[in-house]
């Protein structure tokens, strides 16, 4: 059972892959950056300092933008599986957090609604629970 398992997480990740290249015209020093700018927490400019150590930090600030600037990241949640659809499931399992014990996370569901009310338009205040 694993073995077919794993080539059809073979073929979704060539898929994927092929989706990036065409995403970013086949550029392969974008390419590049955009798996760093991931592998870094979606910072830029660090991703831009790992493929260009030579680069000083101000210069990789500007020269990180422009090259995320390349990719429509939207269209790259999209190929991960992270589109709207996705993002409207987790709001909602934050909004219903249980603790360990099966009680009601309030301190999980207070950031979800706080994410809830700014999208919505009705919340836009920095209190915390504690």
């Amino acid at each position: 059972m694993a073995v077919p398992r794993l080539k059809m997480a073979q073929r979704g990740i060539q898929e994927k892959s092929r989706l990036l290249i065409d995403l970013v015209d086949g550029d392969g020093e974008v390419l590049m950056f955009l798996s760093e700018w991931l592998n870094n927490g979606r910072n830029a400019t660090k991703a831009y300092l790992k493929l260009h150590p030579n680069v000083g930090y101000h210069s990789a600030r500007v020269l990180g933008s422009r090259q995320l600037a390349k990719v429509n990241i939207p269209d790259v949640s999209i190929i991960y599986g992270l589109g709207i659809e996705t993002y409207i499931k987790q709001l909602k399992r934050g909004l219903e957090a249980r603790d360990a014990e099966g009680n009601p996370d309030n301190r999980t569901r207070f950031s979800y609604l706080t994410v809830l009310g700014e999208l919505l338009g009705i919340w836009g205040g920095k209190t915390s629970i504690t």
